[in-house]
Order: C-alpha cells, then sequence, then structure tokens
C-alpha cells in the first residue's frame, strides 16, 4: 500500500457544492431557531459560514430542563427539509444546560456563538487542562477521523466533492491541533493549510476540470499529512511516556462501528490499508479507549465490549482529561437514549447508537438489512 494515491482518471466526483447565499445560511438558522424555540433554553453555532455553499453548520442544541420528550421531527436530521440538511450537513449536538457549559472538556478551542436563546456560562479550563484536553481531542480525532476518512476515497475512488472539501478544511483544525498539543509541526502545513483555504475561496470560479484535479491533488496531500499527524503523535505520546500499554499486548482491536480499529505495537506509516472496516494505528492510542471504557454510564459500556483484550493494564499520565470528557460524552448518550434520538448526539460516539425509540429499532434493522444484501 506504500505511495498508494487517488489518481485523477480513477476518481469518480459527485456532489458538487451548490452556488448559496449567506443569507440562506441565516433563514436556516433563523428557521431552526424557531423549530426549537419551544424546547431549547438555547442555540449555539461554532466555526464561521467562510464559503456559502461550501460550508456547513455546527449547531449545539442546548435543551430547557424541564423537557420531558422531543417531538418527532426534531429526533433526526433526515426529518429536515432537503435545504437544510444540505446547509446543515450532519445532526446537531444535543444537549442540556449542564452538560453544554462542560462543552470546553470536549472542545477545548471551540468559539461558541449565540443565535438563540439564554447566554449559557462555559467553564474556563486552567492552562495545565487546557494542554491535556488537546491531546486528548487529538487522540480521538485520529482515532475517529486520521487516516480512515482518506482511506474510505481511496479504496472506493468515489469522491463526494462537498464532503471531502469540509474534510479538507477540518483537516487543517488536525493541523493547528496537532501543533498546539505537540509544539511540533508536520512539515509543509502551512502551506498545505493556505492551499486548502484558496481552493475552499475560489472554487466557485474554477472549471469543473480545475476543481477536480486540485481537489484530487489536495486529498492525495492530506492523505500523507494525515498519516504524518498520527506518527508525530504517536512519537510524542511515546517520547513523554504520556500513555502505555503492557509490554505483554503487541495487538489490541476495536469494534465499534465507523471506528473500527486495529492497533499495533509496531505500527509504520506504510500500514496504510483499510480491511473489513478497520484501519491500524499504533498501539499506544488505544490507552485512551481503555481509560474511557472503565467509566460508568452506556457510551463507556459500549466502548469496553467492544475492545478485545477486554481488560490490559495501561498507562495514561493524562487520564483526568479524558475522563472528564467521557463523563460528558456518557451523558450525552444517555440523553440521546432518554429522547429516543435517532443520532448519537456527539460528534464522538466511537460507534454506538442508541437503541431505545420505535426510530431507532426501525433504524437498526435497516442497518442490519444493509448489511447482509452487502
Amino acid at each position: 500500500m506504500k505511495n498508494r494515491e487517488l489518481r485523477l482518471n480513477d476518481a469518480r466526483f459527485h456532489n458538487f457544492p451548490k452556488r448559496i447565499s449567506k443569507k440562506d445560511y441565516e433563514v436556516v438558522i433563523e428557521d431552526i431557531s424557531k423549530g426549537f424555540g419551544s424546547i431549547a433554553h438555547s442555540l449555539y453555532m461554532w466555526g464561521s459560514i467562510s464559503e456559502p455553499g461550501i460550508s456547513d453548520l455546527d449547531i449545539l442544541v442546548v435543551l430547557k430542563d424541564s423537557i420531558k420528550s422531543i417531538p418527532l421531527k426534531h429526533k433526526s436530521i433526515y426529518f429536515m427539509d432537503k435545504n437544510t440538511r444540505y446547509i446543515v450537513v450532519h445532526p446537531f449536538i444535543i444537549s442540556n444546560t449542564h452538560i453544554a457549559e462542560k462543552m470546553p472538556y470536549i472542545y477545548p478551542d471551540g468559539k461558541f456563538t449565540k443565535v438563540y436563546g439564554e447566554d449559557l456560562n462555559f467553564i474556563t479550563p486552567n492552562a495545565n487542562e487546557l494542554k491535556n484536553l488537546r491531546i486528548s481531542l487529538l487522540n480521538d480525532i485520529i482515532i475517529r477521523h486520521l487516516p480512515r476518512d482518506f482511506l474510505h476515497i481511496l479504496n472506493s475512488g468515489k469522491v463526494n466533492v462537498r464532503d471531502l472539501l469540509l474534510r479538507l478544511k477540518s483537516l487543517t483544525y488536525s493541523i493547528k491541533l496537532y501543533n498546539l498539543a505537540t509544539g511540533k509541526e508536520i512539515k509543509n502545513s502551512e502551506k498545505y493549510k493556505n492551499s486548502i483555504l484558496d481552493l475552499r475561496k475560489n472554487w466557485f470560479s474554477l472549471s469543473q476540470e480545475e476543481q477536480e484535479k486540485r481537489i484530487v491533488d489536495l486529498f492525495n496531500l492530506g492523505l500523507n499529512i494525515s498519516l504524518g499527524i498520527v506518527y508525530g503523535f504517536n512519537g510524542y505520546l511515546e517520547k513523554k511516556k504520556l500513555a502505555d500499554i503492557d509490554k505483554k499486548i503487541n495487538a489490541v482491536s476495536y469494534s465499534g462501528e465507523k471506528n473500527k480499529t486495529n492497533f499495533t505495537r509496531n505500527w509504520k506509516k506504510s500500514a496504510i490499508s483499510k480491511q473489513n472496516g478497520y484501519v491500524s494505528l499504533p498501539l499506544s492510542l488505544c490507552a485512551q479507549l481503555y481509560c474511557y471504557g472503565d467509566e460508568n454510564g452506556v457510551l463507556s459500556k459500549f466502548i469496553d465490549e467492544n475492545l478485545n483484550p477486554k481488560k490490559i493494564k495501561f498507562n495514561l499520565k493524562y487520564k483526568k482529561s479524558p475522563e472528564k470528557r467521557i463523563k460528558i460524552l456518557n451523558e450525552q448518550a444517555s440523553l440521546a437514549e432518554k429522547y429516543g434520538h435517532l443520532h448519537f448526539p456527539a460528534f464522538f460516539d466511537f460507534g454506538y447508537r442508541p437503541e431505545k425509540g420505535l426510530l431507532n429499532r426501525l433504524a437498526k434493522i435497516a442497518y442490519k438489512s444493509r448489511k447482509l444484501i452487502s
């Protein structure tokens, strides 16, 4: 698999971005605010609408503490109209005030902007917490996205153009986070970030031929940079002795859907294959998963059940930060179960999906049917 790359002639492109005005985004935000008005304490978003038609909306829905149930229309992104789904792209993060005010433990550098309702009093991590939270966040991002997102496209040859543009923008954040967490930089990453931002900014002025060529070039560079982040982060964990797995263990597997991973002690950047949904990552990165699995809660239980071996000796020197993170994520998972929400309302679900409620039971049956057919 070494030096594999996506060739332009082999790529199959679909879902090109549409020209949409910033006003269209503002209308959607206003409509969402009105729609959730009866059950929401407040709505927040982070990020910016920098490139209308390409940018998505990251929205945090903070439910009123008195809410006993969520109306059916708010239980899934699929109940939104087509235009709203295009702009929003992914499910909202759902929380209550108790959870939402601790969101900086999940996204320590997130800039939250209120778009509806009452203000929240977000906690402010101290300098030491901030450093460790960034390490913990980067560990989670790697397991969920790097290089997994790129391998999926590489193996299939299918390029969802809008989605890839969003993934590339997310990679610029991962590059920045890597620098903040480790104090190191990936070679040529600053130039690469600028190239991504330039492509997004000028996308609609380019011919389709030029769009395809440039996005494939950035994809191939992104795959190598994502592997560089994994390699550098693993080296940082080992050098600082921040994460360590029992020397008797040479491999660990995690089978949570969409996060399937084989963690190996002698990981190499050349081992970039994705087989049966599993991606290979360094063994040190699974220490945080074991830390998560040791806590109490529905998500922790799911993580623990999908780790093999089940119980091992591990050391995680910054464990207080991931312990805080998983407590919040467990609370969010409990909310999803309570309200019968079709999506786990967080960006880090580790393959877990709510099981309670008719919608979730039907979704589970449909998912199993698709797997049997494929």
